[in-house]
């Protein structure tokens, strides 16, 4: 079956690039990106039926096609870290979510509107099957609460640091287009996504520092827990002690890695 709509299209282009194309052409050998496409769209037609794709649901409506896109590529990530294939997390989300949770107009899925609908629904279903990431725990209420008090700015950049959405495949690919000083999170997850741990850090040199940690964080993470995502905030050098603080103390502590740790003084120690 072949996905061959409009609203997909243009959904995808603010989300796709050279990176995502390169990465899956060397994991999956796919030539083209409307290859990947047209497989995930077999996956999710076989999980959860082809009458998904004949209107009545977002799934043909952009932020459906979004919404799938990013599930796609991030089941497809984790499937080839971790083995298996993505169908098993897509039946996952089924499970969580059904058919009527799509419905256009009615479905629990589709209210979540407006910019970055896509990715809205997104959080939604990843915070549900991931429970680590129950947005009620995740980020740290004492911590967000802090900050939104003392430095607002500071914590709506960091916030998009955090939502799994966002989060991008811990490959060469996509490490090559990082330039810059900032903040970034690395964040591990086992076969059963039931453990999550987060790395963070800093660097004046993003794209150098990530490369370096890809040949060598497996080894701050528990054994099944694979480093698979991770995400960056440009801050600038004089901002980078701050910047790591916050979003240290942002992740509950059971999250961290084993001896984690920030450098200087911070107000939010003792907090979290």
């Amino acid at each position: 079956m072949r996905i061959d709509f409009p609203a997909f299209t243009k959904a995808l282009s603010p989300i796709t690039g050279a990176a995502t194309k390169d990465y899956l052409q060397r994991v999956k050998g796919y030539a083209t990106l409307n290859e990947f496409i047209d497989e995930g769209g077999l996956s999710v037609s076989k999980v959860f039926g082809r009458k998904m794709f004949k209107g009545g649901h977002i799934f043909t409506r952009g932020i459906g096609a979004s919404a799938t896109f990013i599930l796609l590529l991030w089941f497809t990530h984790a499937s080839f870290k971790l083995g298996g294939n993505p169908e098993r997390y897509l039946r996952r989300v089924s499970k969580e979510f059904p058919e009527s949770k799509w419905r256009s107009g009615t479905g629990t899925l589709a209210s979540l509107r407006g910019g970055g609908g896509g990715r809205n629904i997104v959080n939604r279903i990843l915070t549900t099957i991931v429970p680590a990431l129950d947005p009620s725990e995740f980020p740290d209420s004492r911590a967000w609460q802090y900050l939104d008090r003392e430095d607002p700015g500071l914590l709506r950049r960091l916030e998009d640091l955090l939502k799994p959405s966002s989060w991008r495949p811990f490959e060469s690919e996509f490490v090559e287009g990082e330039s810059g000083s900032g903040v970034y999170a690395i964040i591990g997850l086992n076969e059963q996504f039931d453990e999550v741990k987060v790395r963070v850090g800093q660097a004046t040199d993003l794209k150098n520092r990530l490369n370096t940690h890809l040949g060598t964080v497996q080894a701050d993470f528990p054994q099944k827990v694979l480093p698979l995502f991770y995400n960056t905030v440009n801050i600038y050098k004089d901002g980078l002690n701050r910047a790591e603080q916050s979003i240290f103390h942002l992740i509950p502590k059971k999250l961290r890695i084993p001896n984690a740790a920030h450098p200087g003084n911070c107000k939010l120690c003792g907090l979290t």
